[in-house]
């Protein structure tokens, strides 16, 4: 049985994980696809429970309690666990039954069907040779940027007064400050806090002014100031990796969990 309580506080905890440490509220669109991502989610799971109760699936007290200690040492102490609770509108013994119907579920998906799925590695080895551009790893860069915001709507003088201060920025670095220590000074982005890190990136997925100067540098090269819609960047590209067709021995393992994983969720479905 799926209750209207039970989906709303799904959802409630759906899209308090998508918002964690954001402010606002998800768009209209994005709750409504939500909405049907997380019915389609408990009916699922309905259905594997029903199964695993008709196979006589029991779940041991000693199991659900080893469970329950598992998720109370997440919590720094039992009143945050309690208000962890109480924010979810869950009691313990609801929690409990929680533990018990995904234990259950999870046996029945073992018993059913992971015990009965086998991918070899001539399986695996075979697609790999079919598909070998799919493992290819594109050219990335790894690079910091430090920002200073301009808008669209912003004058010549807000933009002449954004530069200058990136200007004063860049003399600091020439004068031998520390790249990373000046983004968290200085950067108006999101990555200010990890010193401008923007972590590996290929092409395509950066504005094009700022991708056509990160993969122009060196390792330890800095730009000159470069102007994207965001505003005005400083760009310190820390490494460089070619791009690399790996062979099957470098990408076995991986590829084997892959292929098992999607054979489990077309036989799920």
């Amino acid at each position: 049985l799926i209750t209207y309580s039970d989906f709303q506080r799904q959802m409630e905890i759906t899209q308090q994980q998508l918002l964690r440490g954001r402010k606002g509220a998800l768009p209209e669109n994005v709750i409504q696809q939500l909405r049907n991502r997380v019915l389609n989610r408990m009916i699922a799971e309905e259905l594997l429970y029903q199964e695993s109760q008709k196979a006589g699936i029991k779940v041991a007290p000693d199991v659900i309690a080893k469970e329950l200690e598992v998720i109370k040492g997440r919590f720094k102490d039992m009143a945050k666990y309690e208000e962890a609770l109480k924010e979810m509108g869950v009691s313990e013994d609801g929690l409990k039954a929680q533990i018990e119907r995904k234990v259950a579920v999870k046996e029945i998906i073992g018993k059913e069907i992971v015990s009965k799925i086998k991918i070899t590695e001539e399986d695996a080895k075979a697609y790999f040779e079919k598909n070998t551009e799919k493992f290819r790893r594109p050219e990335r860069v790894r690079a910091r940027h430090i920002l200073i915001k301009v808008g669209k709507d912003d004058g010549e003088e807000k933009k002449a007064e954004a530069r200058k201060k990136l200007e004063a920025v860049k003399k600091k670095l020439l004068g031998g400050e520390d790249f990373a220590e000046l983004a968290k000074t200085h950067s108006e982005g999101p990555s200010n806090t990890r010193g401008g890190d923007l972590g590996y990136f290929a092409r395509g997925q950066m504005v094009k002014p700022f991708e056509t100067v990160a993969f122009s540098l060196a390792p330890n090269e800095i730009s000159e100031i470069v102007e994207t819609q965001f505003g005005y960047h400083l760009i310190k590209v820390v490494d460089r990796q070619e791009q690399k067709d790996p062979t099957f021995e470098e990408i076995k393992s991986r590829l084997l969990r892959q292929m098992q994983n999607e054979k489990i969720q077309n036989e799920l479905e």
